[in-house]
């Protein structure tokens, strides 16, 4: 994965992880299994997954981890490490805004990357 695929990525993923954060907040984890069939990335439905099933978050940060360090690429290995931490925060029930600001700042985006992104998901 190149840096620029890695932001492009990134820019979608993030937008679908506060919706799914928004959506189990407000309605329950349970209420994530029938949006799972619609994603199309495999790595953040495998832990969507495991939290609907209701798999202890320890477990899965140990799987993620292991996903993580047998990446040999950099920009795919942060893009896991981002997946990791918004399947976490989901399983939490976090708040938007800290997930948001966590996400961007394990992104680390150029500034206007992350300016952007950062206004279009906090200015509501």
């Amino acid at each position: 994965m190149t840096k620029c695929k890695f932001i492009k990525n990134f820019t979608n993923f993030i937008k679908i992880a506060v919706a799914f954060c928004d959506k189990a907040r407000r309605e329950g984890l349970l209420a994530l299994e029938e949006e799972l069939e619609d994603l199309d990335d495999n790595d953040f439905k495998i832990g969507l997954r495991l939290v609907v099933d209701g798999t202890d978050g320890c477990l899965i940060e140990e799987i993620y981890s292991y996903m993580i360090e047998n990446e040999k690429n950099k920009y795919k290995r942060r893009y896991k490490t981002i997946i990791k931490r918004a399947v976490l925060g989901i399983q939490q029930g976090i708040n938007l805004r800290i997930l948001i600001l966590i996400l961007l700042a394990i992104a680390d985006l150029p500034h206007k990357e992350q300016s952007k992104i950062e206004y279009e998901l906090l200015r509501d």
